[in-house]
């Protein structure tokens, strides 16, 4: 944590995103979420689509738990997604020099 705008928060910020550079979003702790895609309607998009997986997260919450995916699922589902056009799961940010 850094206060934020300072030097050392945007150093954390970097260093994230370097450590994981086809993660389209980060979320900060006591601020939210800064997500990056190819323009300002795939952006939105990506937040929207966190915002739910968030809602869902705490629903099942409520109910038990939520429950991991068995071992290759988000790899098939990915495959499935790419099949029929779906831009989920690619690295939607613009390509940086």
């Amino acid at each position: 944590w850094a206060p934020r705008g300072s030097p050392e928060h945007v150093a954390n910020i970097v260093a994230q995103l370097r450590a994981s550079p086809a993660v389209p979003a980060v979320l900060l702790g006591n601020h939210g979420l800064l997500a990056f895609a190819a323009d300002s309607v795939a952006t939105a998009r990506l937040v929207i689509i966190l915002e739910e997986a968030a809602q869902m997260t705490l629903a099942a919450r409520r109910l038990g738990g939520e429950q991991p995916f068995p071992p290759g699922a988000l790899e098939a589902e990915r495959a499935h997604m790419a099949r029929f056009g779906s831009g989920c799961g690619r690295d939607t940010r613009k390509s940086q020099p």
